[in-house]
């Protein structure tokens, strides 16, 4: 799979584990390299740390579910050669 946009960087997001609720998030930069992303991403790990929700900071200790989301920025390339080729692609599954 090509990699259409450029990776400004990872963002890991923080749920709780019992009622799955969205907590806040941490960012990586684009050093680290993750394999996985969204759902398949999830994992139980022990966090001690400050984390971002919105403007507010919260203070997070303990097990949480963590999961991997990738920061996208610009097209990579010709802007109107990728849309082309989306519009291409989404015609073709119509069909």
């Amino acid at each position: 799979m090509t990699n259409t946009f450029e990776t400004l960087g990872y963002s890991i997001d923080v749920l709780d584990p019992i009622t799955k609720k969205y907590l806040g998030c941490f960012t990586l930069p684009t050093t680290e390299q993750i394999d996985q992303f969204g759902y398949n991403s999830r994992r139980l790990e022990y966090l001690d740390m400050i984390i971002k929700k919105g403007t507010k900071k919260v203070k997070v200790q303990g097990d949480y579910i963590l999961e991997n989301q990738v920061l996208c920025g610009r097209v990579i390339g010709d802007r109107f050669k990728v849309l082309e080729q989306t519009h291409e692609w989404r015609n073709q599954t119509r069909r």
